[in-house]
């Protein structure tokens, strides 16, 4: 409870050397939440795994069902009661798994439909910053719809706050070619979902620019990145935020602020990632590759110099807008699911849609 007792000091002097926790209620649980037996206390507590409500009723054993919102959860067994509504979307996982059978990394916040979706829908192309070594700072990548869904728990209906672009590739320059260096080899660290999408919790965070804020996701079973890639062309090994410790998880991924922006003391900077979503003006955007790559020496201007007042494109408004707005839209559907009294109206989701053909590696002519 939110009770402190008070706990007097030995001498009995009257003074409180410190407070202690009132607890009512504590419980261990074995990695997919069975509760472990006799290590519990509970004084008719409703809550228990991940936060999530208990439904004893349905088995009439305690801690055996949990009600996540959209399905029903058996702990015992590590599987829903009921299949997915969109286990289309991932066809090679079992529409039955918790967490991916890894709920030691993953979490399920409650078991139904994000509120903010990724998805393959192409919409132009931007200009994004190139880490690593060799003299190639930035390259044309793709960008791509991202929708904030509000999610009706009591219907089951879906509706469109609205939508912004970001950017879901995230060269990474492993250095001069070997056998051409007059080029510069660029590998693509993006989060790219196992099947045909992938959904995780996710959770405010501060962002990188002048805004009201950014979203870190939760670990993202993700397609693996090449070995081959773990080394700079000088054989060098690749340290740092790149690396993946387990090549089939993505940690640290975040929808953060991306394109040209501003930070709080008026520097202007080129958004780039090694795996996350950057958000994007749309007047950043173009219709082809081509196009954005008139803009690329401007863009290297900016990277190089951030008090530089070079503009990109000319007069063109920073991301930082896009991303209050993207802000705006998830505080607007968790306004509305608290109005209607949803379990759980703070929670957020994001799900990743699989693309397809996606470019891993490209080569760029160095200085």
């Amino acid at each position: 409870t939110d009770v402190k007792l008070e706990i007097e000091t030995y001498d009995t002097s009257g003074v409180f050397s410190h407070f202690s926790p009132d607890v009512v209620s504590q419980t261990q649980y074995f990695p997919f939440g069975m509760e472990i037996p006799n290590m519990n206390e509970s004084d008719g507590y409703r809550y228990g795994y991940q936060g999530s409500e208990k439904d004893d009723e349905i088995k009439d054993v305690p801690g055996s069902s949990y009600d996540f919102g959209a399905r029903i959860y058996d702990p015992r067994v590590g599987r829903w009661l009921s299949t997915d509504p969109r286990e289309s979307d991932a066809p090679s996982v079992s529409s039955y798994n918790f967490c991916f059978n890894n709920p030691i990394i993953f979490s399920d916040p409650d078991g139904k439909y994000p509120i903010i979706e990724i998805t393959s829908n192409q919409t132009g192309y931007t200009l994004a910053r190139v880490y690593g070594r060799g003299t190639v700072t930035s390259t044309v990548v793709p960008t791509y719809e991202a929708i904030v869904w509000d999610y009706n728990e009591k219907t089951g209906e879906l509706h469109k706050m609205g939508s912004v672009n970001v950017t879901r590739d995230g060269f990474y320059n492993q250095g001069a070619s070997p056998s051409n260096p007059d080029y510069d080899i660029l590998v693509n660290r993006s989060t790219e979902p196992i099947g045909e999408s992938v959904t995780v919790g996710a959770r405010t965070a501060p962002d990188y620019g002048d805004t009201w804020g950014a979203y870190a996701l939760n670990a993202v079973p993700s397609e693996p990145i090449n070995e081959a890639f773990a080394n700079f062309t000088n054989g060098d090994p690749v340290t740092g935020d790149p690396v993946r410790k387990d090549p089939d998880v993505a940690t640290s991924v975040m929808i953060h602020i991306g394109g040209y922006y501003a930070l709080e003391n008026g520097d202007k900077k080129i958004g780039g990632t090694y795996g996350c979503f950057g958000v994007v003006h749309p007047s950043q955007i173009f219709k082809t590759e081509e196009q954005a790559l008139q803009y690329q020496d401007k863009v290297d201007e900016i990277i190089t110099d951030p008090t530089h007042d070079a503009k990109f494109p000319p007069d063109v408004p920073t991301s930082n807008s896009e991303q209050n707005k993207l802000v705006g839209l998830v505080q607007k559907a968790n306004k509305k699911a608290e109005k209607r009294g949803d379990a759980k109206p703070n929670k957020i989701e994001v799900k990743i849609d699989k693309r397809e053909n996606v470019k891993l590696v490209k080569t760029a002519k160095n200085s």
